[in-house]
């Protein structure tokens, strides 16, 4: 059964991260990624063994500076598929994710802080939503 929970990563050591999206993914032969919302400085990424029906993480990504890559790519979760830095600059820390699909980098993005959440997003209407289950911003 899948956690559902919050990690700040900011309170986790970086490799946790990986290591959190792979222990819920060791069953699966992939992951597919998608940028799924961008608003108010926020940036949502989503992951999913089929994102046409749902997701089932979130990396909630606050306040970046800076993103580069794709919109959308899928990755191998037993490979090196992603890779997170923090670094220090003058008081302020700032966190580098970087994201891989067969070694090659796909997005990057570096922000102020980050979370992981491993609810259930359904993208059509269903109803008796069970804990850490709900529906895409754009269902009614």
């Amino acid at each position: 059964m899948r956690s559902n929970y919050i990690l700040q990563v900011s309170k986790i050591k970086q490799q946790n991260v990986v290591d959190e999206i792979r222990r819920n993914y060791r069953n699966n032969c992939w992951i597919d990624f998608e940028i799924y919302l961008y608003s108010n400085g926020r940036l949502i990424i989503v992951g999913s063994s089929d994102l046409s029906y749902y997701h089932n993480f979130e990396i909630i990504i606050n306040a970046p500076s800076y993103m580069s890559g794709d919109t959308y790519w899928t990755c191998d979760p037993l490979d090196d598929f992603m890779k997170l830095k923090i670094i220090n600059d003058n008081n302020d820390a700032n966190i580098i994710l970087e994201f891989y699909s067969e070694s090659i980098l796909q997005f990057k993005v570096i922000a102020e802080n980050i979370s992981l959440n491993f609810d259930t997003v359904f993208y059509y209407k269903r109803e008796n939503l069970s804990s850490g289950e709900r529906l895409a911003y754009w269902i009614e």
